[in-house]
Order: C-alpha cells, then sequence, then structure tokens
C-alpha cells in the first residue's frame, strides 16, 4: 500500500510539472510570435516611418525616466523634510522638558533663598499649590511667586507673599530680586541691568566700546522684556527723637537690626529701637 501511494504522488507531482512546462513552453513561443510579427510588421514599413517609430519609443523611455527620477526627488525631499520636523520636534520637547526640570529647580532654589531671609527659617511652611513660576523664552530667567507662613521678628506666625527673580548661568543659580510682602528685601542692581540690556538687544557699554562697535537692536521679535516684582517703596524714616529723618528703602530685618538702603546705594543698619514708633510699627506689621 505504502509502495502504491508513493507511485501516485510521483505521477501526480509528474502532472503538474508537465502542465507547468507546457504553459511555460506555450508562453515563450507566443512571445517569439509577437517579436516576430513585430519584425515583420516593420520590415514592411519605409525607413523615414521606422524612424520616426523609434523616436517616438526614445521619447516615451525619456519621459518615462524623467516622471521616475522626479518622483524619486519629490519621495526624497518629502523624506527630509519629515526628518527635519522630526529632528525640529524632537529639539523641543528637549527644551521644554529642560525647562520643566529647571522650573522645579528653581522652585526649589526659591524657597531656599526666602529661608534665608527669615527670622525663623526652620520654622517656614510653604503651603501646597501656593506659587507658580515663570519663565522667559530662553528659559533662563524664573520668576517664582508663593505663599510663605513664618514667625516674624516677635516670634506670631504671618503668611507673606513673595516673588523671587533668578538667573540660570552656566548651570548656576543667580539671585536677581527678592521681594517679600511690599518689600525688595535683596537685589542685585548690576545683574538687573544686564539683563534688561539684553532684554532690548544692547551689548553692555564696556562689550560695545571694547569691540568698537555701537550697541545694536536684534529683530523685534527677539527682544522680550525681563520679568521682575514690584519696584522698591521708598519711605522716609524719623529717629526715636523726632530730629533726623532719611529717605530710604526698607531691606529686611535680622534680629532686632534694620536694614535700610538710601537713594544713593548707601546701607544703613540700626536697632528697631532708634527708630520712631510709626517706623516700627510700619516694620512690625510686615514682619
Amino acid at each position: 500500500m505504502a509502495k502504491a501511494s508513493s507511485k501516485v504522488k510521483l505521477g501526480c507531482f509528474l502532472i503538474v510539472l508537465a502542465f507547468f512546462g507546457g504553459l511555460v513552453y506555450i508562453g515563450s513561443a507566443a512571445h517569439d510570435a509577437a517579436i516576430k510579427t513585430e519584425q515583420e510588421r516593420r520590415a514592411k514599413l519605409a525607413p523615414e516611418q521606422r524612424a520616426a517609430e523609434d523616436a517616438a519609443t526614445a521619447k516615451a523611455a525619456e519621459a518615462k525616466r524623467q516622471a521616475e527620477q522626479a518622483a524619486a526627488a519629490e519621495k526624497l525631499k518629502a523624506d527630509q523634510a519629515r526628518q527635519e520636523q522630526e529632528k525640529i520636534e524632537r529639539a523641543e520637547r528637549d527644551r521644554q522638558r529642560k525647562i520643566d526640570k529647571d522650573k522645579i529647580d528653581a522652585e526649589v532654589e526659591a524657597k531656599d533663598v526666602i529661608r534665608n531671609c527669615l527670622h525663623f527659617p526652620d520654622d517656614a511652611k510653604f503651603p501646597w499649590f501656593s506659587g507658580s513660576t515663570e519663565t522667559n523664552e530662553q528659559g533662563d530667567l524664573f520668576l517664582c511667586r508663593g505663599k510663605v507662613n513664618a514667625k516674624n521678628g516677635f516670634g506670631a506666625e504671618l503668611t507673606y507673599s513673595y516673588a523671587v527673580l533668578l538667573f540660570l548661568e552656566e548651570n548656576t543659580w543667580k539671585i536677581v530680586e527678592v521681594t517679600i510682602g511690599d518689600e525688595v528685601v535683596k537685589r542685585d542692581d548690576a545683574l538687573l541691568a544686564r539683563l534688561e540690556q539684553r532684554a532690548k538687544g544692547l551689548r553692555p557699554q564696556g562689550e560695545a566700546a571694547a569691540k568698537g562697535a555701537r550697541p545694536s537692536r536684534p529683530p523685534a521679535a527677539a527682544a522680550k522684556p525681563v520679568p521682575k516684582p514690584a519696584p522698591p517703596q521708598w519711605r522716609t524714616w524719623t529717629d526715636a527723637a523726632g530730629e533726623h529723618t532719611i529717605e530710604a528703602r526698607f531691606a529686611g530685618m535680622i534680629g532686632d537690626r534694620v536694614k535700610l538702603v538710601k537713594r544713593s546705594g548707601e546701607e544703613v543698619t540700626l536697632t528697631l529701637d532708634k527708630l520712631s514708633a510709626k517706623d516700627q510699627d510700619w516694620i512690625t506689621g510686615r514682619h
């Protein structure tokens, strides 16, 4: 039985092989016949007709080749445009990820700055979701706002609003300005002036003079305003005896010592009891 089955399979295989072989032969014969018919047709044509046919065939072949080249060039152009767009999108995602990370770092840095300005930094508490952080287009200037619950110089716990302007330069955080309540307690005037010049598209005067060039302004789109907290509050201060006054801004208080800064930039440090009762009340109402 096994032998008979093998013979049947072999017979079927030979029949299929013969069938396909026949198809190949028929196809080849038909092809040869078509070529022969075409040759006979062309032999009957006049030389001018054969030349015209050859020219038309060559023209069609050239048009086909050019169409294929144009399609290939268009595909290459589309692939390059897609790759360039993907590169731009990838760079933008990387930039946004870095800015998001820097925002978190800026918030942490701002809280450390605020703690260092408080009477009791270890007792400071920053309420959840009470703050916000803005940044500029370059992603190197961060304005952190928020609230902090802290004790003033008399031990009473109060809630203060704060704003910290930070500049990220060469992976180093630099404090531009710190405001707690209505008072600017810290400011780097030189750095702030440099940032404002940059926002206006101007080189610092020293740099411009060194290069022998006048400051120039880039396109308007490149100039972005520098976000910053409110300007300092100037007021007139009176001593406890009521005999002397000075115009200055409040720059902070450590222990019972008050720091004032005159418009000239001169710093004045004195104990709280050296000021008038009105000035003492003004300070204790904020600290």
